[in-house]
């Protein structure tokens, strides 16, 4: 990998790789020269042994090229650091998100629950209006086709006044 395929992104692991074929341990940035460059240095490899020459460059650039290597593995490992902690917090929402969900299912079926205890409590109460309406029965009998005709209108009116009011 070049080290421009690495500059759209922060590809931590191709950053490693690098790192790796890289000079290991600490560089240093050489003083200026009499021509104004300067070079970087890695005392691991000797005596001043120059390992990137970085001719007709100012000591700065020299400078920044030593300060990023010896940062990088920290930053790597940083960079790594907060993508886990990040992915964690989105794990983290996502089974809320899930906990929210299941606990809006609850209480809709709650909700319906109480609406159908509510409709079963309507229609038991006109039940016994009509069980009452049954129980006077010879009055009915007696009346005849009048007398049905009344438990008929008897049996509507428990309905509608038990019917919920909007």
């Amino acid at each position: 990998m070049k080290a421009a395929d690495v500059s759209a992104s922060i590809d931590t692991a191709a950053l490693r790789a690098l790192l790796d074929k890289g000079t290991p341990g600490r560089w240093i940035a050489g003083a200026a020269r009499e021509d104004g460059t300067a070079q970087v240095y890695c005392p691991n490899r000797g005596p001043m042994r120059v390992i990137v020459p970085v001719a007709e460059t100012e000591p700065h650039n020299a400078a920044l090229i030593s300060a990023l290597r010896n940062a990088a593995p920290t930053l790597l490992d940083e960079v790594d650091r907060l993508r886990e902690a990040l992915a964690g917090e989105r794990r983290h929402l996502l089974a809320d998100e899930e906990r929210r969900k299941l606990t809006g299912d609850a209480l809709f079926a709650e909700s319906e629950s109480a609406a159908l205890r509510a409709e079963v409590a309507r229609l038991r109460e006109a039940l016994e209006s009509v069980r009452s309406i049954a129980s006077d029965r010879e009055r009915f009998v007696m009346l005849g086709p009048r007398g049905v005709l009344a438990a008929m209108q008897i049996a509507e009116a428990a309905l509608e006044a038990t019917e919920p009011k909007p």
